[in-house]
């Protein structure tokens, strides 16, 4: 005798699944499309009773009521239809724009170490070390500015890496650089980098704005540590990945999108 608790119930045997209801979106769209068309049904045959009666303005009347209630009416039904369609095709976008972002993160590069990939240490190039130059209250934001634009030697660069005893203390973009010297209305030749490191907000950007990782870490790994930080452009590498660890080597954003790409 089979078990009464594994028996299903008498009510449900042979019934279909009840289908689900459809999304408030299709029901509006369905509502809207078929209550315009009974409404120009309606219309019309209100219309041709009056021309049955025999008034003369009959057919003038007819022609103002459709000139007036037919745009209205197709008003309505593009509406719906141009929004329902829209979404539709914003879904569809954005399912393929997720599956292109879960493709791409699962590309060739992302299981590559970050020592693979990375400027070694002894290779960034006009590297600031505060062991080896004056400090920061003695040095003039214009030498800063030379070495930016290659005035001083060397090519021009964008971001400038400073270190102490081989940690790394900052990072200096070219536009901070350039909007300290705007927001203080001084030129560089009457500023110094002590100056600048007073400003917090400047301050925050060249230390702050950077992300630490092992040199284990995979470039994947990587690129979740830096969209963790909202603004930060660089990675740089240590042997755990702590802050107070010797820089080992240093990443940009550029690089490491560079990196990721499919080839």
């Amino acid at each position: 005798m089979p078990d009464a608790a594994s028996t299903p119930p008498a009510q449900n045997i042979g019934r279909a699944p009840r289908p689900e209801p459809a999304p408030p979106r299709d029901r509006l769209a369905r509502l809207v499309v078929v209550g315009s068309f009974l409404t120009i049904f309606l219309l019309v045959a209100a219309l041709l009773g009056i021309s049955q009666i025999g008034r003369p303005d009959a057919a003038q009347m007819a022609e103002r009521t459709f000139t007036t209630i037919l745009p209205v009416l197709a008003g309505w039904v593009g509406s719906v239809l141009a929004f329902y369609f829209s979404a539709a095709n914003f879904e569809r976008t954005s399912n393929t724009l997720d599956q292109a972002i879960r493709q791409a993160a699962q590309g060739p590069g992302t299981g590559v170490t970050v020592s693979e990939k990375m400027i070694p240490a002894s290779s960034i190039r006009k590297l600031f070390d505060f062991g080896k130059e004056l400090p920061p209250e003695k040095i003039s934001l214009d030498v800063l500015r030379k070495r930016f634009d290659g005035t001083d030697s060397g090519p021009p660069i964008t971001r400038m890496v400073f270190v102490e005893r081989g940690v790394f203390r900052y990072v200096m973009h070219v536009a901070t650089l350039n909007a300290f010297l705007v927001k203080s209305g001084k030129s560089a030749e009457e500023l110094t980098l002590a100056d600048l490191l007073a400003d917090s907000e400047m301050l925050r950007q060249i230390s702050k704005l950077v992300v630490f990782v092992p040199v284990t870490a995979t470039l994947a790994e990587a690129k979740a540590a830096l969209d963790g930080v909202p603004g930060a452009q660089d990675i740089v590498v240590t042997g755990t990945g702590n802050a107070s660890g010797p820089i080992l080597g240093w990443i940009t954003n550029v690089d490491l999108i560079t990196a990721l790409a499919p080839s």
